[in-house]
């Protein structure tokens, strides 16, 4: 059986401000929810870890982690991004929820844009028990690939350590992706069979991405990236738009701030 509760109340709920929850400490948060009528205005939404920043999500970014496993949401409603929902077996989803412990501080902002009308704002929770141990969390990173013309462009800026679940590159123009781990290739794919794969696992690939997804088989403790590589390069093709910025938004299981409480 899962435990829903309701969270505490949001403070500084007004339109072009931050509204903050500070997150009761024990359980372990497996799913939060956000209630508001004005949800449409909210314009990100960011979870911190002891100051350390979990995740910073679009409105936009946190709809596309649904509709990209096919889970339909609801207007009113964000669900945001703690355990796996989408993993098998279930230990992975258990695996990976936020549990929480003595000497944690966690907040919850929400950031309502300028003309939002009267918005109100409630959280509600799938929580747990835990045995004690934090090892990962799972958190979002984002760089900015700059491409000075057509053809192939190296990534190398990915940090090391934390397993890449998902990578969004941001940009129609992407015509292929190689990437090679200490000079190894380990994955290469154009744009159209990679889109094919992805959609032959349930995969609903937004428009205007290409998206890398070692996860894709809903297993990820088995298929995360390890990024722990002297030498780990992501080669892309632009084959259009010529000098641009392609954003990137990495989605990865990350030691941070691991605990061990019993």
């Amino acid at each position: 059986m899962q435990n829903y509760i309701e969270l505490s109340s949001f403070s500084a709920v007004a339109p072009g401000q931050v509204a903050n929850l500070p997150l009761d400490i024990g359980p372990k948060y497996n799913e939060i929810h956000l209630e508001s009528n004005q949800a449409n205005k909210i314009e990100w939404v960011r979870l911190k870890l002891n100051a350390k920043v979990v995740f910073e999500l679009t409105k936009a970014e946190l709809d596309r982690q649904l509709s990209y496993d096919k889970i339909q949401g609801s207007s009113n409603f964000i669900a945001l991004p703690l355990a796996l929902h989408y993993a098998v077996p279930l230990q992975s989803q258990v695996f990976t929820g936020l549990p929480t412990g003595p000497g944690d501080n966690v907040v919850l902002d929400v950031k309502f844009a300028s003309n939002a009308v009267a918005p109100e704002l409630k959280a509600f929770a799938e929580v747990a028990e835990h045995n004690g141990v934090r090892e990962v969390v799972r958190t979002f990173e984002r760089y900015t690939i700059p491409v000075g013309a057509n053809g192939k462009i190296d990534f190398t800026a990915i940090e090391r350590g934390p397993r890449i679940l998902r990578a969004w590159f941001e940009s129609p123009n992407i015509g292929s992706l190689e990437v090679k781990q200490n000079g190894v290739v380990a994955y290469e794919l154009s744009k159209a069979r990679n889109d094919y794969l992805l959609k032959m696992r349930g995969k609903e690939i937004p428009a205007g991405f290409f998206v890398f997804d070692p996860t894709a088989r809903n297993y990820p403790l088995i298929d995360a990236m390890k990024t722990a590589y002297q030498n780990l390069n992501f080669r892309l093709d632009v084959t259009s738009g010529g000098a641009q910025n392609i954003e990137v938004l990495v989605e990865q299981l990350e030691a941070l701030e691991p605990r061990q409480w019993a």
